[in-house]
């Protein structure tokens, strides 16, 4: 039921931005913020997340480093055991502020070619 609810606030959301253009403008692109919303909303335990973030890098809505990001901090269903589970409060929210910190770095260092990581890709014949 949870996955089915998220799944239709998705897609009613993805249907009010209308144009890709104005799917980019709420997605912040050429942002810095846009890898640690990313990761934010990469924390939605549900698939549909990932496809989305798919889609939108296929777009050309999101970023390299955004997609990255996003996909980093999704744990699946895990995150529902985790919460659900873990009676510690304090320790449930240090684990999923690490997985957003680390995504968001992940993903600046990828859209900003620090230390110029993005040569690996080039490698394998990916252009980022």
């Amino acid at each position: 039921v949870f996955i089915l609810i998220i799944s239709l606030i998705l897609s009613a959301l993805l249907h009010q931005a209308g144009t890709t253009e104005n799917l980019a403008r709420y997605c912040l692109m050429n942002s810095p913020l846009q890898p640690l919303m990313a990761s934010i909303i990469g924390l939605i335990p549900n698939c549909a997340i990932s496809v989305m973030f798919t889609i939108l890098y296929m777009k050309q809505t999101i970023s390299f480093g955004s997609l990255i990001a996003g996909l980093c901090s999704a744990g699946g269903l895990g995150l529902l055991v985790l919460l659900k589970r873990n009676n510690d409060k304090k320790d449930t929210a240090l684990i999923l502020g690490i997985m957003v910190i680390i995504s968001t770095i992940i993903g600046l260092i990828l859209q900003y070619n620090w230390f110029g990581i993005n040569k690996i890709f080039s490698v394998f014949g990916i252009q980022v």
